[in-house]
């Protein structure tokens, strides 16, 4: 038995519509010939006072 299309051919797709395809995500990406690569990322650490921290706490008010 073959396996199922992934992609039609005959039907557009925009970004969302691939979350909503039945594959998971390696599959799809191999149909377009890209490999699915996962590593943990160290990034820096900022250890000095952020004076604008709560800014990001407030509620902004559009002033219209």
């Amino acid at each position: 038995m073959s396996k199922p299309a992934i992609i039609d051919p005959d039907k557009s797709y925009n970004f969302t519509d691939f979350f909503k395809l039945n594959f998971a995500p390696q599959d799809i990406l191999a149909y377009f010939g890209i490999s699915l690569y996962r590593d943990y990322l160290d990034l820096p650490h900022f250890n000095d006072h952020l004076d604008r921290l709560s800014d990001l706490h407030t509620p902004y008010h559009s002033h219209q």
